[in-house]
C-alpha cells in the first residue's frame, strides 16, 4: 500500500468519527448537581469518571479550619480589649512627664563645632559629617561635609544626629536644650530670636549690674566684653581701624577672634580723621608766583584733597577796583622819579595856567632831531617803505596812514616812524626801537607820548574814532613852555666858574680818564709810561674799556692758545667746553632715578630764569624701548607729581636732548651728559677735560675772582 493510499483511508475514518460525534455546545446544560455522580476526566491515558464528593473535599476542610480560627480570634480580641484598657490607663498616668521623657530621649545638651554666617544649606541627608555648625544669619544648625552644608544628617548612635539640634522639619533649633561650643554654653532666646550665651544678661544701662556683664552673642560680635583687648590698627593704605577681641579670646593683638570698625576720614560730607597725604600737603603748604604776565599776577596754591595745584589770578588794578600794578604802570611810576620836586611844583603851576592842556614829562617826550613832522601819507608809500634798523639819537619823522594796522578797520589811522630820503623813498623804523612800545601797546595808547621837533614844537598823537593819528593843526601842538620841564630845563650847565649840570660829553671824558687811571699800575715808572701812552692816544685796554693790548697780555694769550691746541691734539677732540655748552645747576648733580610713568605724567612747563630745578634720569620713558633712559630737568611737587621743564631755555632752540652739555653744580663740579647703550647718562668730567681752560684752572680762577670780589 502506498503512502497516498494510507492518507486517503485516514481521512475517511476521521470524517466518519466527526459525523457520529456530538458537539460540546449541543450537550444539555443542567442547573443542579442533584442526581449527578461524577464528571468525565482523564487519568493518564484513560478516560475515567471523577465523583463529585472528591471535588468538594478541599472546601469542606477549609470551612472546618475557618470555624476553628474564628473561635481563637474571638478569644484574642477579648484579650486585646483588656490590654488596650490597661495602656490607656498607663498613658494617662505618664502624660505629665512626656516633656521630660522626650528631653531625655533627645539629650538635654548637644555640642556643636562653631559658627558660620549666611552659608548655603542644601536640603539633603548625609550619613557622615565633618562637624556641626550654627548659621548666625539663617538661625539654624547645619552639618558640614567636604565644604558643603546640609540640613539633615544621621551618624553613629545618633547622639550628633540632626534630631538632636533641629525640630522634625529640620529648620528650627530645639529651644529647650543647652548647646555647647568650646567652653561656652548657649540657649535659644525668643527675645533675641537667636542663640545667646547661657547664664548672662545684657547690660541695660551705663552702670550695669553687680552680677551680670555685657555679653557677646553669635549674631552681634561687636557686643563684646568691656575688659577685652581694644587697639587701633593702621592698614598699609594708612586707613585706621578700631579692633577688639571677641568674648573668650586671648587678651592680645593677634589677628584672630577679633572684629574691627574703620575710623572714618574727614570729607566734605562729614567730620573724621585727617588723611596723611592731606596733612603732608598742609605741612608743606606754600604759595608761589608762576607764569605772571604784564597785566596779571598768577599765584599757584596746592589742592590739599586730590593733589596737584590750582591757580589764583590777581587782575590789574583799575580806577574802579584794586589789583596788581601792571608793567606799563610800573614804567610810568618809574618815570615820575625823573621829575624833581621843583619840577613838579612848576608843572602844577603850568597845568593851572594851561587848563586841561595835555602835559608830558621828559620820559615820554621824544626828540625827533628833525625840523619836519612827516604827517599823513598814503598806504602805497607805506608799502614801498624799506624796514631799516634804527639807532637811538638818529633823526626820524612821524607819519600816519590808513589801513596798516592788522586787525583794525581799513579806514583807521595808525602812526609809524621813518625818515624820508626822497619823495618816493622812506626808511621805516620799528615802533619798539623808537619809543620802546610795541605797535599793539602804542595803538591802545595807554601811555601818552609826544614828539618834539628841532624848533621846539611838540606834537601829540590823537586816539579817536578814526584810529591813532597825528595832525598838524594847532589842537595837537603844545608849546614847549606848557610841557613839564626836565631837570636840565630847570638848571644851568656847570662851568669852570659855577656848579651846575654835567654835560654828557664831560661825563664821557671823565669815564675815559677814570678807566685810564685804573690801568696806570703801582710804580712811578709804570704810571709815567701809561700817562705817556695816554697822551700819545695809545691807552691800554682794560676789562672795562677798549684799548691797545700790552706785550704781557699778548704773550699770555699766545701761551693760552698754544696750551689749548696742545690739549686738543693730545685728546683727539675738536670741541671744547665753553660758555655755550655749560649749564649751571642750582644744586647738586647726581643720578636720581625717576620712574618712567612719573616722567610721562609730569606737568610740562616753560622754564622761568632764576627758578630752582633738579636733574633726573628716567629709564623706560620710551614705551617702544623700555631700557632706554634720558636726562631731564624738573622739580619735585609731591611723591607722584613732578614738573618737567622744556629744554628750549638752555638749548636755545627746539632740540630735546642734553647730550654733549656739561652740568656745573654749586660745589663747582662738572658733569657731562653722554649717550651710550643705555641711552643718556651723567658722567663726572675729569679735571683735564679739553676746555678753553681746564676745569681745574677754571676752579682756581673762580676762587681768585671770589677773593678779589670780581
Amino acid at each position: 500500500m502506498t503512502a497516498e493510499e494510507k492518507k486517503e483511508i485516514k481521512r475517511a475514518v476521521l470524517d466518519e468519527i466527526k459525523t457520529e460525534s456530538n458537539d460540546i455546545t449541543e450537550i444539555e446544560t443542567v442547573s443542579t448537581l442533584d442526581g449527578l455522580t461524577g464528571l468525565p476526566a482523564m487519568q493518564g491515558k484513560k478516560l475515567v469518571t471523577a465523583p463529585l464528593s472528591l471535588l468538594s473535599k478541599p472546601a469542606t476542610d477549609a470551612a472546618v479550619t475557618a470555624n476553628s480560627a474564628a473561635v481563637t480570634a474571638n478569644s484574642a480580641a477579648d484579650t486585646a480589649n483588656k490590654a488596650a484598657s490597661k495602656a490607656n490607663t498607663a498613658a494617662s498616668m505618664i502624660s505629665p512627664y512626656a516633656d521630660c521623657i522626650n528631653l531625655a530621649m533627645n539629650g538635654s545638651s548637644a555640642r556643636f563645632d562653631g559658627f558660620v554666617e549666611g552659608v548655603i544649606i542644601e536640603y539633603l541627608s548625609v550619613m557622615s559629617i565633618d562637624g556641626v555648625y550654627y548659621d548666625i544669619k539663617n538661625k539654624r544648625f547645619c552639618a558640614k561635609k567636604d565644604g558643603h552644608y546640609y540640613n539633615n544628617w544621621a551618624i553613629g548612635d545618633n547622639t550628633h544626629a540632626a534630631s538632636m539640634y533641629l525640630d522634625d522639619g529640620r529648620k528650627i533649633p530645639r529651644k529647650d536644650k543647652i548647646y555647647v561650643c568650646g567652653t561656652n554654653l548657649y540657649v535659644w532666646s525668643d527675645e533675641e530670636g537667636n542663640l545667646v550665651v547661657y547664664g548672662a544678661t545684657a547690660q541695660n544701662g551705663v552702670q550695669g549690674t553687680s552680677k551680670n556683664y555685657v555679653y557677646s552673642s553669635p549674631s552681634d560680635k561687636t557686643r563684646t566684653v568691656l575688659s577685652g583687648k581694644l587697639w587701633i590698627y593702621q592698614h598699609g593704605d594708612y586707613n585706621q581701624f578700631l579692633r577688639f577681641k571677641h568674648w573668650g579670646a586671648a587678651n592680645d593683638t593677634a589677628e584672630t577672634d577679633y572684629s574691627q570698625v574703620q575710623l572714618p576720614n574727614a570729607w566734605t560730607g562729614g567730620t573724621g580723621l585727617l588723611r596723611y597725604d592731606i596733612y603732608r600737603r598742609l605741612d608743606g603748604f606754600k604759595l608761589r608766583e608762576q607764569n605772571s604776565t604784564a597785566t596779571e599776577v598768577k599765584i599757584v596754591t596746592p589742592i590739599f584733597t586730590t593733589g596737584g595745584t590750582r591757580e589764583l589770578i590777581i587782575s590789574q588794578a583799575t580806577t574802579a577796583k584794586a589789583g596788581v600794578m601792571t608793567a606799563a604802570d610800573k614804567t610810568k611810576l618809574d618815570g615820575l622819579s625823573d621829575i624833581s620836586a621843583e619840577g613838579a611844583r612848576t608843572a602844577r603851576a603850568l597845568y593851572a595856567a594851561a587848563g586841561d592842556t595835555k602835559l608830558f614829562g621828559p620820559n615820554n617826550i621824544f626828540d625827533t632831531n628833525n625840523l619836519t613832522l612827516g604827517g599823513a601819507v598814503n598806504k602805497g608809500l607805506y608799502d614801498s617803505s624799506i624796514p631799516t634798523e634804527y639807532t637811538k639819537g638818529r633823526p626820524f619823522e612821524v607819519f600816519c596812514t590808513q589801513g596798516i594796522k592788522s586787525g583794525a578797520d581799513s579806514k583807521k589811522y595808525m602812526i609809524w616812524f621813518g625818515l624820508r630820503k626822497s619823495m618816493t623813498n622812506i626808511e621805516r623804523y620799528s615802533c619798539q626801537q623808537v619809543i620802546g612800545q610795541t605797535e599793539e601797546e602804542f595803538y591802545a595808547y595807554g601811555t601818552p607820548v609826544a614828539f618834539r621837533l628841532n624848533d621846539g614844537k611838540v606834537y601829540t598823537p590823537y586816539k579817536g574814532s578814526g584810529g591813532l593819528d597825528i595832525g598838524t593843526s594847532t589842537q595837537y601842538i603844545v608849546s614847549r613852555e606848557c610841557v613839564i620841564p626836565s631837570y636840565s630845563d630847570l638848571h644851568d650847565a656847570a662851568t669852570s666858574e659855577k656848579d651846575g649840570l654835567m654835560s654828557a660829553s664831560d661825563k664821557a671824558q671823565l669815564d675815559v680818564i677814570a678807566a685810564s687811571i685804573d690801568s696806570f699800575g703801582n710804580s712811578i715808572t709804570e704810571q709815567a709810561k701809561r700817562i705817556y701812552d695816554l697822551e700819545q692816544c695809545k691807552p691800554l685796554a682794560t676789562k672795562s674799556r677798549n684799548g691797545f693790548m700790552s706785550s704781557e697780555d699778548k704773550t699770555q694769550l699766545q701761551g693760552a692758545f698754544a696750551d689749548f691746541n696742545a690739549r686738543r691734539q693730545a685728546h683727539g677732540v675738536e670741541g671744547y667746553i665753553g660758555k655755550c655748552n655749560v649749564i649751571s645747576v642750582p644744586g647738586t648733580v647726581g643720578n636720581t632715578q625717576i620712574a618712567a610713568d612719573l616722567y610721562r605724567n609730569a606737568e610740562e612747563r616753560d622754564y622761568t630764569p632764576g627758578a630752582s630745578f633738579d636733574v633726573y634720569v628716567s629709564a623706560g620713558y620710551d614705551e617702544n624701548n623700555p631700557n632706554k633712559q634720558c636726562v631731564w630737568f624738573g622739580l619735585y611737587i609731591e611723591p607722584t607729581l613732578f614738573v618737567r621743564y622744556r629744554l628750549d631755555y638752555w638749548l636755545h632752540g627746539t632740540a630735546d636732548t642734553l647730550v654733549g652739555k656739561y652740568l656745573c653744580d654749586t660745589s663747582d663740579k662738572y658733569y657731562e651728559v653722554r649717550e651710550g647703550a643705555v641711552g643718556e647718562y651723567i658722567y663726572e668730567a675729569s679735571d683735564d677735560t679739553p676746555c678753553i681752560m681746564t676745569i681745574a684752572d677754571r676752579r682756581l680762577l673762580n676762587k681768585i675772582k671770589q677773593k678779589l670780589g670780581l
